[in-house]
């Protein structure tokens, strides 16, 4: 007997004998008991972290993103550059994933999520069994109060059976969950079983399949019960028990939600149809009527890296001969269109108004997709401000504002003539707003009692206590911002990245600048330097003064490099050779540090971690290593 059906026969009895029991046990903690606290989980890439093991490098240093000559784009074209790039090397990889996670937590993130595709061949999958579990170990053994939760991808072609995908599955969580100890590190309900996210939920019997089975499904309730039963057998002998949140995108749709809530314990939306604002009320609605958690998705950015061709829509494949052949005013890529923060903010205000039992932030680091929190070129850290004040109201804080906060927010290019310059153009998928609307300056403020506010030397008004957001005319140049008080400037401060406006260049990504951006570089940086300088100390026996010398010097270098790169990265030559000048002077002063012998170990040391490669492509074809982890393509905004 093929045994696949062996499987699925001894399922089936178990199904026949417990399952009534099992969803019974299953949906009994529901509501503020299934997350019995309130957390942010952020999605996390497994590849986009800066270690030299298990890291896509290529998509995150300047040189091969932002940096890349137009000639050389070949089907692709990435503008993200992650902060870590500039602040450090690679890292050891424990070095890296322990950053990771510290770095969220200062913007507000409690823990990660990791998208799992079961049906990989395994390379890929002992590869992710390694990178989860050594995140999980790293947590432990460095007392990182930090969360972890999977999201198993369902989907399947109807040439693979349900039989097979579920057997996998099983297999792979049964393997993880063992590695990992049991640890406590897991997303946990309020009776302490592993949450696991699924994705393509139905799709463990055929009629998932269907891309209209929410009708079928209706229809015939015994649908859903069979699916349920698939995930009930997934559970039985697990070595900790777990409870599966569906995933629904039929929103609106309440007798398919009220059906999914007869036999899942939550149920959560795909990202990209946040958008359907009478969907997500609808969803919400019964959760609440039927005392089940609410999750709340939010994003504050988007655009895809894959480029098409204008005339045809052609996809161009990376290395293929249609995209090297393509001209790069010839081509686009896809994005929605979000009006700086406040489609963020929005998403946000709904989590506090209604109370969410979680939040979901889509993503950490998918700088693929532009929806990362990660601290980048563009972004910064005044995404991970917002979050901070807004979860400080979720959860209930008197005095919500940390610190008094100004951010600005604006898009380099002209939105409105992209299309007319030489660049890549850029397609809105999802229109959250009209393209137009992207076309200001974004002031937002957070204040403990109102304050006057200019920008540009021009007076935008007083700013009332808590949260305001003000809008004015994009001009060409840099953006001066100031708050006075009783006649005293409070904050004032000018954004280093100039408005273009108009560039050969395409640059969609939002830019987003705040009063603190220089200290939270420090801090961010120094989670890094804190690791190097005890490393360096035992190496070369530094001493405390030297360490400080160093870690001055680091932190000059990252931020002169920071600053050039968002003064003059569309001139990748001008960048470089500035870069290199600051690297120069930064070798000098760790000579200056360093005795000669010393010195020369550790350069040898250092010029070997810059030329680390990592991960040397991101979507391997010919053994699935990395596959589906080129998320957005044509499917962007369907997380």
């Amino acid at each position: 007997m093929n045994i696949f059906k062996l499987l699925s026969t001894t399922a089936t009895i178990y199904f026949i004998l417990l399952f009534q029991v099992s969803a019974q046990n299953e949906i009994e903690i529901t509501g503020k008991q299934f997350f019995p606290e309130k957390v942010v989980m952020a999605l996390a890439h497994p590849y986009f972290n800066y270690s030299g093991d298990y890291a896509y490098l290529k998509g995150m240093r300047y040189e091969t993103t932002f940096g890349l000559n137009e000639d050389e784009l070949n089907g692709k074209y990435r503008t993200a550059v992650p902060q870590v790039s500039v602040m450090s090397n690679p890292m050891e990889t424990e070095d890296a994933f322990a950053y990771e996670m510290k770095a969220a937590k200062l913007m507000g993130i409690d823990g990660f999520k990791f998208e799992f595709r079961p049906l990989n061949n395994d390379f890929y999958l002992r590869r992710f069994k390694k990178i989860i579990t050594t995140y999980i170990k790293v947590a432990e053994e460095r007392e990182i109060d930090f969360k972890f939760s999977l999201t198993i991808v369902m989907d399947r072609k109807a040439s693979i059976s349900a039989d097979e995908l579920l057997s996998k599955t099983k297999s792979s969580l049964t393997e993880i969950i063992t590695l990992a100890d049991l640890s406590d590190k897991w997303l946990r309900t309020g009776n302490d079983k592993i949450i696991i996210f699924t994705k393509g939920t139905q799709k463990v019997i055929d009629e998932g399949l269907s891309k209209n089975y929410s009708k079928n499904f209706v229809n015939n309730p015994d649908l859903m019960k069979r699916v349920a039963e698939q995930y009930a057998y997934l559970k039985d002998g697990m070595p900790d028990d777990l409870a599966f949140v569906y995933q629904s995108s039929a929103l609106a749709n309440n007798h398919l939600t009220n059906l999914i809530l007869d036999y899942f314990p939550a149920v959560y939306s795909l990202k990209g149809i946040q958008s359907y604002k009478k969907g997500v009320e609808a969803i919400r609605k019964v959760c609440k009527n039927r005392g089940r958690a609410y999750i709340q998705c939010a994003f504050a950015d988007q655009q895809g890296v894959q480029m098409f061709r204008r005339t045809d829509k052609a996809k161009l494949t990376e290395g293929s001969s249609i995209a090297k052949s393509t001209e790069v005013g010839d081509a686009f890529v896809k994005a929605n269109n979000h009006k700086l923060t406040s489609t963020f903010r929005t998403m946000m205000g709904k989590s506090v108004e209604h109370n969410a039992d979680m939040i979901f932030i889509d993503s950490w680091n998918y700088f693929d997709d532009g929806s990362h929190f990660a601290p980048e070129l563009h972004h910064g850290y005044g995404l991970g401000l917002l979050l901070k004040y807004y979860k400080n109201v979720w959860k209930g804080n008197p005095n919500p504002i940390d610190e008094e906060l100004v951010i600005t927010s604006y898009k380099s290019n002209d939105i409105l003539d992209l299309h007319k310059n030489k660049g890549v153009d850029v397609f809105l998928i999802n229109k959250f707003h009209k393209r137009e609307a992207l076309d200001s300056i974004e002031v937002v403020t957070l204040l403990k009692t109102e304050a006057e506010v200019y920008c540009n030397n021009t007076y935008l008004g007083f700013a009332p206590a808590g949260l305001h957001a003000f809008y004015i005319k994009k001009e060409k140049g840099n953006v001066s911002i100031e708050v006075k008080r009783d006649r005293e400037t409070i904050i004032a401060y000018d954004t280093p990245k100039e408005i273009a406006l108009s560039s050969d260049k395409t640059d969609y990504l939002t830019y987003i600048f705040t009063n603190f951006d220089r200290s939270y570089a420090s801090l961010f940086q120094n989670l890094i330097l804190d690791v190097e300088m005890q490393k360096m100390r035992k190496r070369f026996l530094i001493s405390g003064t030297q360490q400080l010398e160093w870690k001055l010097a680091a932190g000059e270098c990252f931020y002169n490099n920071l600053e050039a790169m968002l003064s003059y990265g569309h001139d990748s030559g001008k960048y470089i050779a500035t870069k290199e000048k600051n690297y120069k002077k930064y070798k000098l002063q760790i000579k200056n540090i360093l005795s000669g012998m010393d010195y020369n170990i550790w350069l040898e040391l250092e010029e070997s971690a810059k030329n680390n490669q990592g991960i040397l492509s991101l979507e391997d074809e010919g053994n699935g290593v990395l596959k589906g982890y080129n998320i957005l393509e044509a499917t962007q905004s369907l997380r």
